[in-house]
């Protein structure tokens, strides 16, 4: 053992010394069976002298039917493995803060990732190295933006700076981050067919799974009930990525979903987890785990086409002006409809020609696990999860966020949100709003269902039940 974490210092050192701008992190685990105060020793003492950029420092756990779990003999006192913990870990963070503090007063490159989920008057990122930054602007930022930072002071896993330059949205940097060793493991399926739930149960069997969350409407925040987003309880036993990213007020875009969320697969994989992704809305998806590239922006065009009431008239525009594009998006989906028309008006070309769009499946390694429910049974379940919502104060949370205003224009056309919006408008009573909730999501189900069927990549489940323990062994296979 000394002479692997001899050789593990040397490497380090190598390593830091050919590459400067490289990070060095690690996981260290605790009170392995046979775990002696020397074996111990020598752990701080390379932990010291390796200088790691972060360390993740975990107590051992036996996980059921490893070899460990049967080494009974040899468990280390819980209480002495309590205080080597505290130990190292007094090591382990004075090494990160005089790693940190080596970068203080320079000027780092930093891709926007969004607000600070603590303080929303600051700005969170990351640098090259993956360096999480937290950052002072009075600029309005967006997802995916490069800002140059200068850092002011460091704590263990972050920097603290202030904004001195804004730069562009990445391009070519975007399309090169799908070349990062990614690979994934999907869960998809239509709203309430239980993918949540079943994710989160194989992340907490597993013990080494983070979630990636792929829905349109939960990267706003304060918009929980509605969206069905993890419950605090789930954050706090899971991580879970790609959630609360923006305000209701702000605009967020499927290419600023694909730069979060390859960055969080990138990071997951990068630490040697299972990056387990849920999905519901099928475009994202195909943006983080296909090449899928992005025409321009015309706000002024995008603005007159969201004051036409009327979605049926957009539809028969974009149906004189690219048929194909038409032929693929769902007559009453607004939201794709506006903004193929925004293309095709304010380029001049099609929608249909800007990629290899969402109607190509290459073989890109992923596995792809689908949910498929009789569908009785799934319009059962829809229905139910509606109710459940509003008995859990969905209604109070619409109105908060009304009274707050601001909400963009994808915000109010979410799921529930619209409709419950409309009744505090007093354009419908309660029970109609909540009756067109369930209609609107029964629909909404079936055109997820729809999109998903078409990819030929995916290996569809039928669930009978219990969605969690009838996938549970099919996940387990996937996950390391």
């Amino acid at each position: 053992m000394a002479t692997q974490q001899s050789v593990t210092c040397r490497a380090c050192k190598r390593l830091a010394h050919l590459f400067p701008t490289l990070a060095v992190t690690t996981d260290i685990i605790v009170g392995f069976p046979g775990e002696t105060e020397d074996d111990f020793l020598r752990s701080m003492e390379v932990a010291a002298e390796a200088q790691f950029d972060a360390a993740y420092l975990y107590i051992f756990s036996p996980r059921e039917g490893t070899a460990a779990a049967f080494m009974t003999a040899d468990y280390c006192d819980p209480a002495v493995v309590s205080q080597r913990y505290d130990r190292l870990k007094v090591v382990l963070d004075h090494s990160a803060v005089q790693k940190h503090r080596e970068r203080i007063g320079r000027t780092e490159e930093v891709i926007v990732e969004g607000r600070n989920k603590r303080d929303e008057e600051k700005w969170t990122g990351r640098t090259r190295q993956n360096k999480l930054v937290h950052f002072a602007s009075n600029e309005m930022l967006r997802v995916g933006q490069y800002a140059m930072v200068e850092i002011h002071d460091a704590a263990r896993f972050h920097l603290s700076g202030v904004l001195t330059e804004v730069g562009e949205m990445p391009t070519h940097k975007v399309r090169l981050s799908v070349q990062v060793s990614m690979k994934p493991v999907v869960v998809l399926g239509p709203t309430a067919s239980g993918k949540s739930d079943s994710c989160m149960a194989a992340a907490l069997a597993n013990g080494n799974t983070e979630l990636v969350v792929c829905d349109a409407m939960q990267v706003y925040k304060r918009m929980d009930i509605g969206t069905a987003k993890p419950t605090a309880q789930d954050q706090a036993q899971v991580p879970h990525h790609c959630i609360d990213l923006v305000g209701p007020s702000e605009r967020f875009t499927v290419s600023d979903y694909q730069v979060q969320a390859r960055a969080a697969v990138a990071d997951i994989t990068g630490r040697g987890k299972n990056a387990l992704v849920v999905a519901g809305t099928g475009l994202y998806l195909t943006s983080l785990i296909d090449e899928l590239s992005f025409p321009g922006e015309w706000p002024e065009i995008r603005r007159e086409l969201q004051q036409e009431p009327e979605v049926s008239r957009l539809y028969r525009q974009l149906k004189e002006l690219d048929p194909e594009a038409a032929s693929k998006i769902e007559r009453s989906n607004r939201r794709r409809i506006e903004r193929a028309l925004e293309v095709c008006i304010g380029s001049g070309k099609p929608f249909s020609a800007t990629g290899p769009g969402t109607g190509a499946y290459p073989d890109n390694g992923v596995v792809q696990i689908g949910l498929l429910w009789p569908r009785e049974m799934l319009v059962a379940r829809v229905e139910q999860r509606v109710h459940n919502m509003m008995a859990a104060g969905f209604l109070d949370e619409v109105q908060q966020l009304r009274k707050d205003g601001n909400m963009s224009h994808t915000a109010k056309q979410a799921l529930g949100y619209a409709e419950l919006l409309r009744h505090l408008e007093g354009k419908c009573t309660l029970e109609q709003a909540v009756g067109d909730i369930v209609i609107h999501t029964r629909q909404f189900a079936v055109r997820q269902e729809r999109w998903f069927r078409r990819d030929p990549r995916i290996t569809w489940v039928n669930i009978e039940r219990d969605p969690v323990s009838e996938i549970g062994s099919v996940l387990a296979k996937h996950l390391n």
